[in-house]
């Protein structure tokens, strides 16, 4: 899919100019920020552990609730990588706590600071589940974790990192709560839209507040389409290679999570066994997270689906473009979407899905919408798409392309712009 330039949004990796100015220490508290998230993905435990000890030498008052609550993600993602060691390391219960302590602290600072209860939520979750068949030490875990999910279930609607956990734990905490795929994958995407629309609006927080979120929410996606009832091979990898695109370091991704998919191998039921929710739901899936990652300014992602023989139309090209070296190309400016308008927001339409033995063609409405980078006027897009996938050695690849408005722009609106009729 090539929507029009603008569409391409500025996500993880970018603030829009025209941050306040930093107290004292705070560009070094920036360094530290950044030491801390690249510490986490590359999942280097001694260092996030370093880093956690030297923020004692930040002394302004100011930065205290800052500089508790990345004391406090140091230890909870020390934790967290160390879930991925074999055996399990024995300083997990009190790296947790330590977490928890500090995330704490900070709250004291700044009570009503919602990403340090995330924090707490997130260390608690993982201390109920080290708890094991201590009925009481789950007791007493519950009787603090429950009242803080359920504010922070209430009030973390918007937030990328509250809906990040909560997504989790919709998919994997035992039934009642978790459980459902379903539902995990609806909130997961609504976190992605939240990560565009804090990234769109970043301007105006420090650049040390926590706006960790967009990969980490493509990691879960991946995690989700690979390890439940919505088994989809390709959507699973191509929300990986989201996250890695987002996060090039990131062990557990790129070594752990990635191969796995990898070794899913292919579905085995074939394109035509009168599956028809089936076939609707995998070749859908692959279509969103291919958007989800256009929309974090990523164009990979449909590069990955595109067949080799792939033909296209929109209304920005002037004849069809042939072959997956030509979309290549097409796709290579609009690869850096700094100054362009920043998406916040699309919605998939009714789509529809019609199997004819290896062949699908998707059909849906998409509305987009952005903000140009100047100017007040918002961006508002409404398209018609068809996609013509094909199974091509076991996988869905997209064979043919073809965008076009909903209702084209008038005169007075700039088609190159998207903007619809006033």
């Amino acid at each position: 899919m090539i929507l029009p330039v603008w569409s391409l949004a500025v996500l993880a990796l970018a603030r829009p100019e025209g941050p306040p100015p930093l107290p004292r220490d705070g560009a070094r508290l920036v360094k530290f920020v950044d030491a801390i998230r690249a510490a986490d993905y590359r999942g280097d435990r001694a260092e996030l552990r370093r880093l956690d000890g030297a923020l004692d030498a930040f002394t302004d008052a100011r930065l205290a609730a800052y500089r508790r609550y990345w004391q406090g993600f140091a230890k909870w993602r020390r934790a967290i990588n160390g879930f991925n060691e074999t055996p399990l390391p024995a300083d997990l219960v009190g790296d947790l706590e330590g977490a928890v302590s500090s995330f704490r602290a900070a709250l004291v600072e700044n009570p009503d600071w919602i990403e340090p209860r995330v924090g707490i939520v997130g260390a608690e979750a993982s201390l109920l589940y080290l708890a094991g068949d201590d009925q009481e030490r789950k007791r007493k875990l519950l009787a603090d974790f429950v009242p803080l999910l359920r504010e922070l279930t209430a009030k973390g609607g918007d937030n990328p990192r509250a809906l990040w956990l909560i997504g989790g734990m919709q998919l994997q905490a035992p039934p009642p709560y978790g459980g459902d795929a379903v539902k995990a994958s609806a909130t997961l995407r609504k976190a992605l839209e939240a990560a565009r629309l804090e990234a769109s609006e970043s301007g105006a927080a420090p650049a040390y507040s926590p706006t960790w979120g967009a990969a980490e929410n493509l990691m879960n996606l991946a995690y989700l389409f690979s390890h439940s009832a919505l088994r989809n091979q390709g959507a699973a990898l191509a929300y990986a290679e989201g996250a890695l695109a987002a996060a090039p370091e990131w062990h557990y991704v790129r070594d752990i999570l990635r191969p796995q998919i990898q070794a899913m191998g292919d579905d085995p039921s074939p394109a035509g066994d009168g599956s028809a929710d089936r076939l609707r739901d995998e070749v859908t899936a692959l279509e969103r997270a291919a958007l989800d990652r256009w929309m974090a300014g990523d164009p990979q992602g449909y590069l990955d689906l595109f067949a080799p023989e792939v033909t296209y139309f929109d209304p920005f090209v002037e004849a069809r473009v042939d072959g997956i070296e030509a979309m290549k190309t097409l796709l290579a400016p609009l690869k850096d979407a700094k100054g362009r308008a920043q998406e916040r927001h699309y919605e998939m339409i009714a789509p529809s899905v019609q199997g004819h033995g290896e062949v699908a063609v998707l059909s849906f409405n998409l509305v987009s919408r952005g903000e140009p980078a100047s100017g007040p006027q918002p961006l508002l897009a409404r398209w018609n798409s068809t996609e013509v996938y094909r199974r091509i050695d076991g996988k869905w690849r997209i064979i043919h392309s073809h965008w076009s408005f909903v209702k084209p722009p008038s005169a007075a609106g700039s088609a190159t712009s998207g903007r619809t009729s006033p």
